[in-house]
């Protein structure tokens, strides 16, 4: 026995003015029905008649029914929108789709959980038909950036061009020490080699492997280099990152390329939107706009994002050296290290870190930028505390208005009776009390 039921409508009616109504007549109204019939989910769209005829049945589409709930992994957001995809877990049978179109639950934004590309979700409320669904709840991560947006990946490959626009080691720097800020190994990639002497080449090579990172140059165009990067990201899901205009999309695609046999069909292949460099300005003008996983027929996957000019550097100061794998070497060859444990490396009597090297003026240069930043942050927390008073108002009981203190909730925090009692009770339950008895 079939269960026939509808699940939505979407109709247009005439405008209410008398004019209109009697010039245009009443549009049609549109079902879309759900049947389950010896265990097969059948989605029809029905069209009921301005004259109130039967439905005509416009579409039919069948698709075996799959679970209510499903884990997945997000490939890619766009406004309230993720795509995800379906990750079954071992022992489940394989879902009718293995990509669903889904949104993210309200309660998620209100506490300001964010779903990142890259995440592992899991999806209630499947249409399998559709392939839609909401995401309920976001998994633990294991590692994520800020800029870019993205979680779970174990790899960072920073592409730098040395031409169309120049290498920069100061704006290289700065994409460095975010990287480094996110404790992720890190792959720099130096794009554009054919378009450059290749005395100037390894000259940047040599400069980069001064700063204590493993450099491969490449040449998308002349496909030079592209064995040995496929080799170093086999297996690793790994952000592309960089300036505009460095060649991220490009070097996807070129990837994606290869992975493919020369007998397979490449027309269902995504390839990524590649543009040129402005010639006005010498930069990229932002071709890619989400961030996007691309996964690998060779094992792994590449995250694209979006090309920015500098990234933003937002933790605290006192972190910054570690950031540095120069500073990280000097301290390390030292047993008694600087003189003081808070040295700052700058003028601090007894420092070993402060000396001749190349990137030694970007050190300070970040350094002095984050204790602004910093500065900026306590000054406005203290003007937040200074709007607010030192009072409150809270309305009583027959909506009386009274005033309350307003205490610091880090020095005059007050516990709650839940978190006394079960204080207590683990108090009750440890050996001691039982040595007691």
């Amino acid at each position: 026995m079939a269960t026939f039921c509808l699940s939505s409508f979407q109709g247009l009616r005439a405008s209410h003015s008398p004019a209109v109504r009697l010039a245009a007549p009443w549009r049609p109204w549109w079902w879309k029905a759900t049947d389950v019939s010896d265990g097969i989910q059948q989605t029809r769209t029905l069209c009921m008649g301005s004259d109130g005829s039967s439905p005509d049945t416009v579409e039919n589409k069948s698709t075996p029914p799959g679970p209510d709930s499903i884990l997945g992994r997000v490939i890619s957001a766009q406004a309230n929108f993720v795509r995800v995809t379906v990750e079954p877990e071992d022992g489940e049978p394989d879902p009718p789709k293995d990509r669903l179109l889904c949104v993210v639950r309200a309660l998620l934004k209100k506490m300001k959980r964010h779903v990142l590309v890259g995440d592992r979700v899991r999806v209630v409320g499947i249409d399998w038909v559709d392939g839609r669904g909401m995401v309920e709840d976001v998994l633990p991560r294991t590692s994520k950036l800020d800029e870019p947006p993205v979680a779970n990946i174990t790899k960072v490959m920073l592409v730098f061009s040395l031409s169309m626009p120049p290498f920069l080691p100061s704006s290289a720097t700065r994409y460095l020490v975010a990287a480094e800020h996110a404790g992720l190994p890190i792959i720099v990639v130096l794009n554009k080699s054919d378009l450059v002497d290749q005395g100037d080449v390894e000259k940047e090579i040599e400069r980069i492997n001064a700063w204590g990172y493993d450099c491969i140059p490449i040449s998308v165009k002349k496909s030079k280099g592209l064995d040995l990067l496929e080799d170093r990201l086999k297996g690793d899901v790994t952000v592309v990152a960089g300036p505009s205009g460095a060649g991220k999309s490009s070097i996807i695609n070129a990837l994606s390329l290869r992975s493919l046999d020369e007998k397979n069909d490449t027309e269902d292949l995504d390839l990524q939107a590649v543009g040129n460099v402005s010639e006005r300005i010498g930069r990229g003008k932002h071709t890619t706009r989400n961030v996007t996983i691309i996964q690998m027929s060779q094992g792994g996957a590449l995250v694209d994002t979006p090309g920015f000019n500098q990234p933003t550097l937002n933790f605290p100061p006192h972190d910054l050296e570690r950031c540095f794998p120069e500073i990280r070497t000097i301290l390390s060859s030292n047993d008694t290290g600087c003189a003081f444990k808070n040295c700052k490396h700058i003028s601090e009597p007894g420092c070993i870190v402060r000396g001749d090297w190349e990137r030694y003026e970007s050190y300070t240069e970040i350094l002095h930028d984050l204790e602004e930043l910093e500065q900026i942050q306590a000054k406005r927390a203290i003007s937040k505390r200074r709007r607010e008073g030192n009072v409150r108002h809270k309305r009583a009981a027959g909506g009386a208005l009274r005033e309350e203190a307003r205490l610091d909730t880090k020095s005059h925090r007050r516990t709650s009776r839940r978190s006394v009692k079960q204080e207590i009770s683990e108090i009750a339950r440890s050996p001691l009390f039982d040595d007691i008895e």
